[in-house]
């Protein structure tokens, strides 16, 4: 029923005001091909800290993405997904995929240079490479820079201005 999951991403948000980042809890946004069946009621995504072995479950609804909240920092889990249909019956488990949650994330400050205009500054991993999102609402996001981090790994973008409502992300590629 699956291809499999196509992508895990990793995604530390901020804002124009403060970053919005779990002190103690990493999440992971998983996406993955829609089933070929006309009748899926849901999708399942199932975690475990041991391969083939997953000891929580959550309901994605009939989305095919989901962000699993509340991951311990340093932990490597393993994620696998099934497709539900209208009578219940569930699919074989997709492939599972696996990645270990930020033991240490990229720490994230902004502060507002003038009005509409902001200066995000991060610091991550040396020489990482990030992606710097903005959105107004929260839920439709664009990508308007990428930065190199130098070789501490610190990086910094200064908005040009404009709409004094903005949220920013950054992803560590």
């Amino acid at each position: 029923m699956f291809s499999g999951l196509k992508n895990l991403i990793w995604i530390v948000a901020l804002s124009a005001v403060g970053v919005v980042r779990p002190s103690e809890a990493s999440t992971v946004r998983l996406v993955w091909n829609a089933s070929t069946s006309s009748d899926v009621a849901e999708y399942r995504v199932y975690l475990g800290t041991v391969s083939g072995q997953y000891t929580n479950s959550f309901s994605a609804g009939n989305s095919t993405s989901f962000v699993v909240p509340n991951l311990s920092p340093g932990t490597t889990y393993h994620f696998a997904v099934s497709a539900v249909n209208t009578a219940n019956l569930e699919s074989v488990l997709s492939l599972p995929v696996s990645g270990t949650a930020p033991a240490d994330g990229p720490a994230l400050t902004g502060s507002v240079i003038s009005g509409a205009q902001y200066e995000l500054r991060v610091q991550g991993p040396p020489s990482a490479t990030y992606v710097i999102d903005q959105s107004e609402d929260l839920r439709q996001w664009s990508a308007v820079a990428t930065r190199q981090g130098d070789a501490n790994g610190r990086a910094a973008y200064r908005t040009a201005g404009g709409a004094p409502k903005r949220f920013f992300r950054i992803r560590v590629q």
